[in-house]
């Protein structure tokens, strides 16, 4: 993924807080939509996702909240990106999976 890609929300999502500090998200979409449980640093890049933002800034916030090195993260967060693409759930570059 190139980090000027825009990684953003699908609209046909929700989100649901628990009380333990996680969310459920999922796609309203499709009628076999199963939730997903995000919590840690997978709730805190679904947050960074509220509104559109390229990867490379993605990684580079992410990096800066939890005291990484940019270059070590990118690729885990890629991978998790592309799990959101898969679960209809985000896209990028304004294309749906």
């Amino acid at each position: 993924m190139k980090n000027t890609s825009l990684v953003s929300r699908r609209l046909e999502t929700s989100t649901a807080s628990i009380d333990d500090g996680s969310a459920l998200v999922l796609d309203l979409s499709s009628d076999n939509c199963v939730p997903l449980r995000l919590e840690g640093s997978a709730l805190a890049i679904w947050a960074e996702l509220s509104e559109p933002v390229e990867f490379g800034e993605l990684c580079r916030r992410m990096a800066q909240r939890f005291g990484a090195v940019e270059t070590s993260i990118s690729p885990d967060i890629e991978k998790f990106v592309t799990e959101l693409v898969s679960a209809h759930l985000v896209q990028v570059d304004g294309k749906p999976a």
